[in-house]
């Protein structure tokens, strides 16, 4: 497959997750944030401002670099351990990362995170994360709950390695207790929406590494 017709691995699911995010004119803190992949999508549908932020020096400077004098952005160099955000927020996104969110959230509040899904029996694979940008390598299978983690993140164009951050794997029922006792509401898991023109385009077999069952789900949190 040539370069230039490799998958926009950013652009699959682009429609379905704005509609589902609901992110419109709204204050967004991105934990997280990597290179900034799902910036450029969050001011297309709509934010009003973005602060995102990673423990990755590198990474923040590459967001840094990409969207330099945006007016509606901001990148820190911060952990989400130690921020110290509160109530400012009306949406917090978050890729692989949930910690402390609860105290950013204004009431009412929606959070918001993509993860690995979290089945013991899925397999990650490379082929996966080279094509979709991203590729959790785990150390065993199946992983036991809270296992540490690699993710390794991709450029999908050239299939090359373009940063890693230590992770980890939890079950979906760890989420959920987590959200539950931080005291969220109206928990909720959704698969990433692949549109059916790119599926007419590079076919069933282009996906199978991605779905069947999904390796990402997005969830979805209401703080009271």
């Amino acid at each position: 497959m040539d370069v230039e017709e490799k998958f926009p691995a950013q652009e699959y699911s682009k429609a379905k997750k704005a509609q589902w995010l609901g992110i419109e004119c709204k204050r967004v803190l991105d934990i997280g944030c990597g290179y900034g992949p799902y910036v450029d999508n969050f001011l297309k549908w709509g934010a009003d401002y973005i602060v995102g932020i990673d423990q990755n020096t590198k990474m923040i400077e590459m967001c840094k670099s990409k969207f330099t004098g945006h007016p509606k952005l901001e990148f820190h160099v911060q952990s989400a351990i130690d921020m110290s955000y509160c109530e400012e927020f009306e949406l917090v996104t978050a890729v692989m990362t949930l910690s402390n969110v609860w105290k950013a959230l204004k009431s009412g509040g929606e959070f918001i995170a993509i993860v690995p899904h979290g089945n013991p029996d899925i397999d990650f694979t490379e082929e996966a994360g080279k094509k979709f940008g991203a590729y959790m390598k785990l150390t065993s299978h199946p992983p036991p709950d809270g296992c540490r983690a690699k993710t390794i993140f991709y450029d999908t164009k050239q299939e090359q390695i373009i940063g890693e951050a230590n992770s980890t794997f939890f079950y979906k029922e760890t989420y959920e207790k987590s959200l539950r006792k931080a005291g969220f509401l109206k928990i909720a898991w959704k698969e990433p929406h692949i549109d059916p023109k790119y599926i007419e385009k590079y076919g069933e077999d282009f996906f199978r590494c991605f779905r069947n069952p999904a390796r990402e789900l997005i969830l979805h949190a209401l703080k009271n």
